[in-house]
């Protein structure tokens, strides 16, 4: 880590903003609190400042997976935290590690995540709200189960693609075409399947890894509208982004459970 990110991850002091009831939640010690519930820290990334005085406003996101068996081969039971330093909540949801693609999943808005607050004893707070994530492992395996047992069918993979390039593409202005199909290309033979989980990983992969080809409608200065060829960009897998995104993607592939 960089200096300013190493700043902002062990960082326990109050900004000058802050009153006196605020209590800095350092990151560094969450592991210690992770650990006695048998989850090891297996990544983290600090978003990076631009400047050394915005060093203690970041967020640092922490990934610990448990050391116990998920119950399907291939996947890991993982926690993951968003941390802001300064402002807002530190949340907690579950993840999922797939060995095979080494894919850094995260469910969606139907599990229960936990939030903590800079105030009071957030480590004590923190250390009483493990045990209701760590409860929801047994319906994930069920979830996932699931979606393996479940095919998709060529219509449906081609809307699901669709829904999660919208959701990707959301922000972008004058959108036209889509290269949906960037987003269903198979990039190893384990992932040659229609299961609903297979589906998710690949299309999942390809959102945050290589991004979707578009087009978008330009008007230049002559008043001349013109299309101008774009690539979504890569979505780095460990940043507050991400997570957001991986839950959306979520969402969408497990409604196809609800009218199958």
């Amino acid at each position: 880590m960089s200096q300013i990110q190493t700043t902002s991850f062990l960082q326990d002091q109050k900004h000058g903003t802050k009153s006196d009831r605020f209590q800095a939640i350092k990151p560094a010690l969450i592991a210690e609190v992770l650990d006695g519930h048998g989850f090891d820290l297996v990544h983290l990334k600090t978003g990076k400042a631009k400047t050394a005085d915005r060093a203690d406003f970041q967020t640092t996101v922490a990934r610990y997976r448990s050391r116990d068996g998920f119950a399907i081969d291939g996947l890991g039971f993982d926690i993951i935290f968003k941390v802001p330093h300064l402002y807002g909540s530190l949340q907690g949801v579950l993840g999922l590690f797939r060995g095979t693609c080494a894919n850094q999943l995260n469910v969606g808005t139907h599990f229960e995540s936990v939030k903590v607050k800079h105030l009071g004893n957030p480590y004590a707070e923190l250390d009483s709200l493990i045990p209701r994530l760590v409860a929801q492992r047994e319906s994930l395996v069920e979830t996932v189960k699931m979606m393996q047992a479940r095919d998709v069918t060529p219509s449906e993979l081609a809307q699901l693609a669709k829904d999660v390039a919208a959701i990707r593409l959301a922000d972008v202005k004058g959108l036209q075409k889509v290269e949906v199909t960037d987003l269903l290309k198979v990039r190893r033979a384990d992932d040659a399947k229609n299961d609903l989980f297979s589906c998710l990983n690949v299309i999942q992969e390809n959102v945050l890894r290589y991004g979707i080809r578009y087009q978008i409608e330009n008007t230049n200065d002559q008043g001349i509208v013109q299309l101008q060829n774009r690539t979504a960009r890569k979505v780095r897998e460990e940043s507050v982004k991400a997570i957001e995104l991986n839950a959306s993607i979520w969402d969408a592939a497990t409604k196809l459970l609800k009218v199958a």
